[in-house]
């Protein structure tokens, strides 16, 4: 018996393997914050390339903007050719379609014809991306894929 605390007593005293226990412990919580930060960094910058890639379509739209109903597949392209876009995947990610608003009424209308005859009208474009990030976690059954919707509307003329 005296034996047995004898060695316990040397035990509580051995500070030896401290460091590697502790190092056990904490380095799978500081890989997972790293792994954390870096994901959270690609999800933001990938939103702001989505928001430039938006201003771009703007930008896009008001050079095309006395092209009428038949511009649009070629704003589609130039808009998907600049993003880097494959042809394959285009009409999911971006999407262009024309409305009109009367006057300064503040409702559209898919037609310019719906409008009376003596108010002024305006042509807006509205350009829609989507995309969809998937990050490292969810491969560790953790959350799922990120989806990204930017909406902007340009009025052309």
């Amino acid at each position: 018996m005296r034996a047995l605390v004898h060695l316990g007593a040397r035990l509580m005293c051995n500070c030896r393997g401290t460091a590697m226990i502790e190092t056990a412990l904490v380095a799978p919580l500081l890989l997972t914050l790293g792994l954390g930060a870096f994901e959270v960094g690609t999800m933001l910058t990938r939103y702001q390339e989505l928001e430039s890639a938006a201003a771009e379509s703007e930008l896009i739209a008001l050079t095309f903007a006395d092209g009428g109903e038949e511009s649009l597949p070629k704003m589609k392209a130039i808009i998907g050719a600049s993003l880097g876009i494959p042809a394959a995947t285009l009409d999911h990610k971006v999407r262009l379609s024309k409305s009109y608003r009367c006057g300064v009424s503040e409702t559209l209308v898919a037609a310019a014809t719906a409008c009376p005859e003596d108010v002024l009208v305006s042509e807006l474009v509205k350009i829609e991306l989507r995309d969809t990030y998937t990050p490292t976690w969810t491969h560790f059954g953790v959350g799922g894929p990120v989806n990204f919707a930017i909406d902007r509307s340009v009025q052309v003329n």
